[in-house]
């Protein structure tokens, strides 16, 4: 007899089926694209004498090989039961999975055997009534910050360029997100525990682009978590974009949770400047308890909370500068400044670079890249050369280069500094990417790379991995 679970787990498949067959039959056109692609590391840990099993903190990443599958669709069938001009039914699926090949662990890679996420399943009601769309099924709303339910929506076109919606109904678990990282990763696509509900406006004119929106999350009909967040983009002339958006908790949660805005300038044709900040916080979640991240023992707990929510904040302000030289040569600057809130540390970081699209006048093109960072707890140092060229009218594109790194960290304990000396590492990065672009529908993509290191946290090991990856995408 088949478990109630399995049966679970197999109906995000199931009703894939269904739309794809459905929309292959009856939709008078099908756009889409179809992405695979196939991730490949190995390293000589194992090798090594003074090999350790685990990274201090129970998440082993010396397992000698790893494989990592990965798929995604994204498919809008349109008409699907070929209706007048006035009134359409579309279907549309969007949807991503990663498959551990091998089963073998991997401090990068899923702890699952496979992991799948469902972002979109759902059908357009076109023109119901005059100016009123409706839409059912799993949803994502990124006029809300790109939240997933599963419910009804109702669009209402207010004008040639304004709309407000609402919509109500099943909420999706964190915990089902295929990058998430806390508790759990739960496989069951749908879950009555947790409802969502909301509201928000959208305005899209030539110069400015708007949306607000509340939204709240409730488990077990408790709420969860509460928000208002708003997106803007204002062309305010040529030579000024004005960018922002804020996502602010209300209720149980309350405060800015993220915070984006950019101002770019081009005073001239051959100057670029962006100005940004952003300030990043953990989102909490109240009832469920889905903002909560093990800790491993060995772990102070304290420093990022075993029962509670750790409400550290990131805050960033950056300034990027790109000066054309010639017809298409530019040097770029940036500067950035950050501070994280949980110790007060603060970090700096100072990058130049160079691009020359026609190297010396050949059909070379460079890139080439420094990095200094006065981190948190140490110092980085990166350089990094890339050197392109194409073949067949673009059809072909090979690359290859490298990154040489200069690490220096604090030694810590307990985090805080010890009178031990800074460990210090120095490691380099070969790289080669493939590009191939066989028809106007299918491209390839293949990147090799080399790492060498030597691992001053664990006892000077010297590690050396293999990384391949293998891609193809599809458009129909």
């Amino acid at each position: 007899m088949v478990s109630s679970q399995s049966r679970a787990k197999r109906l995000p498949f199931v009703f894939l089926s269904m739309l794809l067959y459905s929309g292959a039959n009856l939709a008078t056109e099908i756009d889409g694209s179809a992405d695979l692609g196939f991730w490949f590391v190995a390293n000589n840990l194992s090798q090594n004498s003074r090999f350790l099993a685990n990274d201090g903190v129970g998440d082993s990443f010396v397992e000698d090989r790893y494989t990592l599958l990965n798929l995604g669709l994204n498919v809008k069938a349109q008409d699907l039961f070929r209706a007048s001009l006035n009134s359409k039914t579309n279907g549309y699926l969007k949807g991503r999975g990663l498959i551990n090949i091998e089963e073998k662990g991997y401090t990068l890679g899923t702890p699952n055997r496979s992991r799948y996420q469902v972002d979109e399943l759902a059908l357009e009601f076109q023109k119901v009534v005059p100016q009123l769309d409706l839409w059912l099924g799993r949803q994502t709303l990124y006029e809300v910050s790109g939240v997933s339910f599963d419910g009804l929506r109702a669009l209402y076109h207010l004008g040639t360029t304004f709309d407000l919606a609402v919509y109500g109904g099943l909420g999706t678990d964190p915990r089902t997100l295929t990058g998430y990282i806390g508790p759990s990763y739960k496989s069951y696509p749908f879950t009555g525990k947790f409802q969502s509900v909301g509201i928000y406006t959208s305005h899209r004119g030539q110069k400015i682009r708007t949306d607000l929106a509340f939204h709240a999350d409730l488990f077990k009909a408790k709420l969860d978590r509460g928000y208002i967040f708003s997106q803007a983009i204002y062309d305010a002339t040529s030579k000024w974009t004005f960018s922002a958006l804020i996502n602010y908790g209300v209720l149980e949660d309350i405060g800015i949770k993220s915070i984006q805005a950019n101002a770019i300038s081009r005073p001239t044709s051959r100057v670029t400047n962006t100005l940004s900040f952003s300030r990043y916080g953990a989102l909490v979640y109240k009832e469920s308890g889905a903002s909560v991240i093990p800790v491993p023992n060995q772990i102070d707990e304290d420093l990022v909370g075993e029962e509670k929510v750790n409400t550290t904040s990131y805050n960033s302000i950056r300034d990027h500068l790109m000066l054309r030289v010639f017809d298409r040569n530019y040097v770029f600057g940036a500067f950035q400044f950050s501070r994280r809130t949980f110790d007060d540390q603060n970090q700096m970081k100072y990058t130049a670079g160079y691009r020359d699209p026609d190297l010396l006048g050949s059909t070379f093109d460079l890139r080439l890249q420094t990095d200094l960072i006065d981190n948190y707890r140490g110092f980085n140092s990166v350089f990094d050369a890339l050197l392109g060229k194409e073949f067949s009218s673009g059809a072909l594109r090979i690359e290859a280069g490298g990154s040489f790194y200069g690490n220096e960290r604090d030694d810590l304990l307990d985090n805080e500094p010890t009178p031990n000396p800074r460990q210090t590492e120095k490691e380099y990065t070969l790289r080669s990417n493939l590009y191939y672009v066989t028809t106007q529908k299918v491209s390839w993509l293949l990147n090799y790379a080399l790492h060498n290191e030597i691992d001053a946290t664990n006892q000077d090991q010297k590690v050396r991995s293999h990384e391949v990856y293998l891609a193809t995408n599809i458009r129909f």
